[in-house]
């Protein structure tokens, strides 16, 4: 008989599995990976911006952005590693020797969650203030904001000190916190709530007043509604800490982990990233436009060129050189049947040769 002891007694009529467990680890690798990559690219193509395209130094909030993506890497790490010891089973089913080990990768996962938020705030407030500040009031606002999130961010750090401490209280019941270890998650779901919508909405009154086509006002908005998705995030979050129970806290915390990593932390640095992809798109468009053109242009031509003299025009008549029309030139245009072998698209080609002698008889 196994000695083994799970983190808590399983209930009643279950039997503790510690050789294949049912976990969680599977449904968090997909999310991390997409998610990941896509604000690798987002930052990449931030930076080839900046350097390539404005030909600008990199500022403040590109240090910013670039700091959150690497806590969202180390982020994704130290969660994967707590799971593949076994965060996302339930409780029971957790072998108690592994507490030790699992609670240091949920505290460094929870820091460096709250530090990749932080900073990618603080860089979409930074770039607020250097297209904002010449607006007495909204530079007020924008510097009001950039204290909150570093003083909330400060506060957190403090509360899930004193919330951890000591370590021990996750596999020891005779050690007590001084703050119950639910409590950060719960200030840092209303805080980035909060924190979140007053970010998202403090650029629409500038943008509505700017005097630019409105076809760019709602460029600029559509950037901003995007944002709108890590405030969702947030919201969802807070609300999955609401319905969570420290009775099965290792299961029940994906929801939380999912929606604070794969959606709410991952989209607000993919938001702090797209607000310079105005001029990235500005820069490539015409070229990518003249591409698209060109391979259009091409296949037409690829479809009507044929050899005109093994078609039978079933109808010609002299026409005017549009292009030399005071020089007296004259084009043989042909109307000649499809010779493809789609027997049910009856289509027609219209072919000119100004190489070819005019035959007057052959449009009668």
């Amino acid at each position: 008989m196994s000695t083994q002891q799970g983190v808590v007694p399983p209930p009643p009529g279950v039997k503790p599995n510690f050789v294949d467990p049912q976990n969680r680890l599977g449904g968090c690798i997909p999310f991390y990976t997409f998610f990941l990559s896509l604000n690798l690219v987002a930052l990449a193509i931030r930076l080839y911006t900046r350097r390539c395209i404005t030909r600008d130094s990199l500022k403040l909030d590109d240090y910013f952005s670039m700091i959150s993506f690497v806590f969202s890497v180390f982020f994704a790490g130290v969660n994967l590693k707590s799971y593949e010891l076994g965060m996302g089973r339930h409780q029971w089913d957790i072998p108690l020797n592994k507490v030790p080990y699992i609670i240091p990768c949920y505290l460094y996962a929870f820091l460096a969650y709250i530090f990749c938020l932080a900073f990618a705030k603080l860089s979409i407030l930074c770039f607020y203030y250097r297209l904002l500040s010449s607006q007495a009031i909204m530079k007020q606002l924008i510097i009001g904001g950039i204290v909150v999130v570093t003083i909330a961010t400060m506060v957190l750090c403090i509360l899930i000190y004193f919330s951890f401490t000591p370590l021990r209280q996750f596999w020891d019941s005779t050690a007590h916190s001084a703050i119950s270890p639910t409590f950060p998650l719960w200030f840092s779901g209303v805080v980035n709530a909060i924190t979140d919508i007053y970010v998202l909405v403090l650029p629409i009154p500038s943008v509505l007043k700017l005097k630019i086509p409105l076809r760019h006002k709602l460029k600029a908005l559509t950037i901003i509604v995007v944002g709108a998705s890590a405030c969702t995030a947030s919201i969802v979050r807070l609300a999955c800490t609401s319905g969570m129970s420290r009775i099965d806290l290792s299961w029940e915390t994906y929801h939380i982990g999912f929606w604070a990593s794969a959606i709410e932390c991952y989209q607000a640095l993919f938001c702090s990233c797209i607000l310079i992809f105005p001029a990235f798109v500005q820069h490539h468009w015409p070229n990518l436009k003249h591409l698209c053109c060109k391979c259009r242009r091409k296949r037409t031509s690829n479809h009507c060129d044929m050899d005109t003299s093994l078609i039978q025009p079933a109808r010609s008549w002299p026409e005017e050189d549009p292009c030399n029309p005071q020089g007296k030139k004259h084009i043989d245009v042909y109307i000649c049947p499809e010779t493809g072998q789609v027997k049910a698209r009856p289509e027609a080609h219209v072919m000119s040769s100004s190489n070819r002698p005019l035959d007057p008889d052959k449009g009668k």
